[in-house]
């Protein structure tokens, strides 16, 4: 738009690439336009692009096969087996980018729900209490995927609701854990070389070595952010002198993470990677608690008291057990315990944390997870009686 250069209209049409459908998006993207102060104008990409050679395009004439192929795309599969009679219920998970390698997964995934419900029948249940808990890598999945990313944005702390609000460059997780935000992970499932913004992906620090360093970010919240005038008040006293929050994150997305042409770009991750410094192998992991709880799965997990406050609440939904003297003794029934806690409480001063990074499902994410288990000092559980 000529009148004002904070002036933006947005719309959208579908199934027609017709010189017609293009020239009505526009009329109605004009007819729909406003003056937003703080549209900074659209992404450059100041690296050359690179040509695709004197070949004539046949892109219009590709097959649906070909397109689905080239598809930006992760697959994941689970199987849950419950048996009622015992009060037992166990699941297997697979997550990957190729048919081929869920094929694979798929073989076993039956086998391995029904053999964990049987190893979790007629479960005890515990009284509330707090414990030392280890947290397997699904759980660590979704307190990341509800309490933590949503927090690592620069929208969110332009909007001062991050639960790390005022901290940037401050210690927010422990020394031993670092979060990294990793689009072309050779062993994850996503593969995003270009966000919908038209800018090169790369990888992203977020925590390293506990300290906030990083923030997932779109173009315009980029802009957003660096340009607020109360930007010092809401980073905090330790954010770098030089600061820069590359917009490489900005996608338009749909549900379980699909890419979506009628989607506003926001900021998203891709492949969420948690590394650790001097983990321990899971069976000293669990030893390391000596009396307390494994808790392998759970659902139902969301902020409460608002994102900025890091408190949540789960539950303990299966695959989880009594720890007794380091070692895993009784099956918990499922269902059975909710968890209470804060994000500090699992994430800044753990017992021990685990050496390996698995893969773990977030049904609903628009990232992939690989993540170690950690073993957290007290974390409260409510019980929750039996339906």
């Amino acid at each position: 738009m000529r009148r004002d250069p904070h002036e933006i209209g947005t719309a959208f049409e579908a199934s027609d690439l017709s010189r017609d459908s293009v020239h009505q998006a526009i009329r109605r993207a004009r007819s729909a336009a406003v003056v937003d102060p703080h549209f900074p104008g659209f992404p450059a990409d100041s690296r050359k692009a690179v040509g695709a050679g004197p070949d004539k395009s046949d892109l219009a004439r590709v097959t649906d096969s070909a397109i689905a192929a080239a598809a930006w795309a992760h697959f994941n599969a689970s199987v849950t087996s419950i048996v009622e009679s015992a009060d037992a219920k166990g699941t297997a998970n697979a997550l990957g980018s190729s048919v081929a390698a869920m094929r694979a997964a798929a073989s076993v995934l039956g086998r391995d729900a029904v053999l964990r419900a049987l190893a979790l029948g007629h479960g005890v249940r515990p009284a509330s209490g707090t414990f030392r808990v280890v947290l397997g890598p699904q759980p660590i999945a979704e307190i990341l995927n509800y309490m933590v990313m949503g927090s690592l944005t620069t929208g969110a702390f332009y909007a001062a609701s991050s639960a790390y609000q005022a901290k940037f460059g401050e210690r927010v997780m422990d020394q031993r854990l670092s979060l990294i935000d990793e689009p072309l992970y050779r062993a994850g499932a996503m593969r995003r070389r270009i966000t919908c913004e038209g800018i090169p992906t790369r990888r992203l620090d977020l925590i390293r070595d506990g300290q906030l360093v990083g923030l997932l970010s779109d173009f315009y919240d980029s802009n957003r952010l660096l340009t607020d005038e109360h930007r010092a008040e809401k980073l905090g006293p330790h954010a770098f002198a030089q600061l820069d929050f590359p917009p490489l994150n900005g996608y338009r997305l749909g549900e379980s993470g699909g890419r979506r042409f009628d989607a506003s770009p926001g900021a998203a991750g891709t492949n969420v990677v948690m590394r650790t410094r001097a983990g321990l192998a899971d069976r000293e992991l669990i030893r390391s608690v000596g009396d307390g709880i494994y808790v392998g799965r759970v659902w139902y997990t969301y902020p409460i008291n608002g994102q900025r406050a890091g408190d949540f609440t789960c539950t303990v939904s299966g695959d989880s057990y009594l720890i007794r003297n380091g070692e895993i003794s009784a099956p918990l029934a499922p269902n059975c315990l909710r968890i209470n806690a804060n994000i500090s409480e699992v994430f800044l001063n753990p017992i021990a944390v685990g050496a390996r990074s698995l893969p773990a499902t977030v049904w609903g994410s628009p990232e992939a997870y690989y993540v170690p288990a950690l073993a957290a000092e007290r974390i409260a559980l409510a019980e929750v009686g039996p339906t």
